[in-house]
């Protein structure tokens, strides 16, 4: 059973902890001689020797409190309770001290109250006290547990886990729902102004807020719904809308507002229409590429024709400076030290000279043309790649036109046929939208005998229990 606010119960959400853990706390001792123990906000109990007490609790750090104790009234402690079977021991039995307490595992904590008699049950609905959370008091079962850190067993960090619980913000909104950690993931918010979300939550924005994010359902005042898809926090999508006496039918939210919805036929069209275009695009994707490779290109070279002139000067320089020892001679200095060449080493390097002397005359006999000559000739030779580069492109633009439109004409010839199946699909998908929450409200109704702004999926029964405005719990 899960257990809701204020002790009501309320359905518990899928993928919620199964329920509390069960804790056995069993007594051979008076811990540190009090006569009552209590545990959480419940009412003390007395403590029996050779007893033990049972408390379902939910895990996370439970206070306990020993009340007529020897020296002081009122003697605070506090447990760290994990999930599933635990159980605490106070007494000299397991060989620890008379101001002592342990915890047992599993199997020695059933061969301990096996032996003793059951002094009592305590059942809580929440082990956190009231916190600020998101800018709102929060109450339920601790969203945290605290852990010893490894190799530290004397700091502890928190570790978050999935709950049920609830916020109470200052304006009057409620939240009760599922929480993981700080974050609610899913639930129920009452706004002051009467209207009720059920559904799914998240982060939305750049600083990282909660609130209407995924699925859900949106419940105003009057019972009228919208169930759909929300996005930053408000309806945004096509989903179905229902109003009390009314048959539900698809409607659009653009920004949390009422838009006007398009026929199928027309959803269809553009859907249709947007394909396409990604077919296109997909198709002609590798000349698209060449042509961005050629527009770089021409843009190089561009660029390499009004930088000619310094690079012109630059080259001469270097090529000075390179060919000094082919043009001149200059004076070979060899290591005594390093190894003798081979005779293929030696024609190697005999025919690199070469090669290069030739070069470095070629470069010396056109010095003689004088520099502004020279870069006119440089940029003259770039202009005629840049215009090859623009021949290519356009032959590159025309096989573009011609793929585009063999496509389209073949599109032309296929768009009736998909326009149907197209519209035929958005037709299934909005009546199954219709049915799929007509189904919810009609399990939900016969598994608890209410449901929350089903009255327009859920015609024939009472409108008080099909719309339950007031209740405090709506199943999803």
């Amino acid at each position: 059973m899960a257990l809701g606010i204020g002790g009501l119960a309320a359905p518990a959400p899928a993928g919620a902890p199964v329920g509390p853990s069960t804790l056995h706390i069993i007594f051979d001792k008076y811990p540190d001689e009090c006569d009552r123990i209590q545990i959480g906000s419940a009412s003390p109990v007395p403590i029996r020797k050779k007893a033990y007490l049972t408390a379902e609790v939910w895990p996370g750090s439970v206070p306990m409190a020993g009340f007529g104790c020897r020296g002081q009234d009122r003697h605070p402690f506090l447990f760290q309770v994990g999930e599933g079977e635990q159980y605490i021991y106070f007494g000299k039995a397991l060989g620890g001290e008379y101001d002592h307490w342990e915890q047992p595992g599993i199997a020695q904590g059933r061969a301990l109250i096996a032996k003793r008699r059951q002094a009592g049950s305590i059942t809580l609905d929440e082990t956190s006290p009231s916190i600020n959370l998101l800018g709102g008091k929060y109450t339920g079962p601790a969203p945290w547990i605290l852990e010893p850190s490894l190799g530290a067993e004397d700091y502890r960090i928190a570790q978050n886990r999935e709950v049920r619980g609830r916020i109470v913000y200052p304006d009057g909104m409620t939240f009760t729902g599922r929480l993981k950690g700080k974050e609610p993931i899913s639930g129920q918010i009452d706004y002051p102004d009467g209207s009720r979300y059920i559904g799914e939550l998240g982060k939305y924005g750049t600083k990282g807020k909660f609130g209407l994010v995924g699925t859900g359902r949106l419940i105003a005042p009057d019972g009228s719904v919208f169930a759909g898809e929300f996005k930053g926090n408000r309806a945004n999508g096509i989903g179905v809308c229902s109003a009390p006496g009314g048959r539900p039918e698809s409607c659009l939210r653009t920004k949390g507002k009422p838009a006007p919805l398009p026929s199928a036929a027309d959803t269809a069209r553009e859907r249709v229409r947007k394909q396409e275009e990604v077919d296109i695009d997909r198709a002609i994707a590798p000349t698209t590429a060449e042509l961005a490779k050629s527009r770089k290109v021409s843009e190089a070279l561009q660029e390499d024709i009004r930088l000619a002139p310094q690079r012109v000067r630059q080259r001469d320089a270097r090529m000075e400076k390179e060919c000094r020892c082919y043009l001149h001679g200059c004076l070979e200095i060899r290591d005594s030290n390093a190894p003798r060449p081979t005779e293929a080493q030696k024609r190697l390097w005999d025919l690199q000279d070469q090669q290069r002397t030739r070069q470095c005359r070629a470069w010396d006999s056109g010095r003689s043309v004088d520099l502004d000559t020279r870069v006119e000739a440089e940029i003259a030779s770039l202009r005629a790649k840049v215009a090859r580069e623009d021949g290519r492109r356009l032959e590159l633009e025309r096989q573009m036109a011609a793929q585009r439109k063999a496509i389209a004409q073949k599109q032309a010839a296929e768009r009736s046929e998909k326009e149907r199946i197209a519209r035929a699909n958005e037709e299934k998908m909005r009546q199954d939208a219709i049915d799929g929450q007509k189904k919810r409200c009609e399990a939900t109704f016969a598994t608890y005998g209410f449901a929350c702004g089903c009255s327009a999926f859920l015609p024939n029964a009472p409108k008080e229990r099909a719309d339950n405005l007031k209740g405090n719990a709506c199943p999803a």
